[in-house]
């Protein structure tokens, strides 16, 4: 049997929709979130053949990846790291470059110390987006996350980070070592430096594996697909 290109399927259960309401017959079954999910996910397959699969960072490994010892030469892409993960991040939406950087719109754009507020008892944190990629409005977003009482828990290693390196409110949230700016390009070099002191294959992990992981860690933990 020939295979099917899962866009193929895609087309085919839309003619199928199509005569559902041409029919007048409930159309609810096309909606489910299970159905799309497998969608979702013939896509990536049919796609990993043309190019290379990359691995998700599960929670185990984010905490070999991070620093066991407090370095403040490393704060800041450790609490990174855990944020990634936390806050289901696309890379690009806490990194920046110098150009960026000096130009005057930077605080309006970029993730600044100002957006992180903890919350009074200290059971989580809440991060404005100013910029996320999946908002297609580029309208604010109001992140909440909640403390996980472990090494990697996000809300202590951002108190943490606070503590020993204070910055004003309008300084960026994270920068490289020695006040660099926080570019992609370091971020996927300082990534791929943990994996390899932890024996891992960095060719198998990009900056994104933080969001897969991250993602399905939440659906495990019982959060639905609008709220991820």
């Amino acid at each position: 049997m020939a295979r099917v290109q899962s866009k193929s399927i895609s087309s085919y259960l839309s003619v199928i929709r199509s005569v559902y309401v041409d029919r007048t017959l409930n159309t609810k079954v096309f909606d489910n979130s299970s159905l799309k999910r497998m969608l979702n996910e013939a896509q990536f397959l049919s796609s990993s053949s043309e190019k290379s699969v990359k691995l998700s960072i599960l929670r185990d490994m984010l905490i070999k990846i991070i620093s066991s010892l407090f370095f403040l030469s490393e704060a800041n892409i450790d609490t990174a790291f855990c944020l990634f993960f936390a806050a289901l991040l696309h890379i690009g939406e806490i990194t920046f470059t110098e150009k960026q950087r000096q130009q005057p719109a930077f605080a309006k754009t970029k993730a600044t110390q100002s957006d992180i507020i903890f919350s009074p008892c200290g059971s989580y944190l809440i991060f404005r987006l100013k910029r996320s990629k999946t908002d297609k409005n580029k309208k604010r977003v109001s992140l909440t996350i909640t403390a996980t009482d472990d090494s990697v828990c996000p809300v202590a290693v951002m108190r943490r980070l606070f503590i020993y390196d204070p910055q004003p409110t309008n300084h960026s949230l994270f920068t490289a070592s020695g006040g660099a700016a926080f570019t992609i390009s370091y971020v996927r070099r300082i990534l791929k430096t943990h994996l390899h002191r932890e024996n891992l294959d960095s060719h198998l992990y990009t900056g994104h594996s933080f969001r897969k992981s991250g993602t399905q860690h939440a659906k495990n933990n019982s959060m639905s697909d609008s709220e991820v």
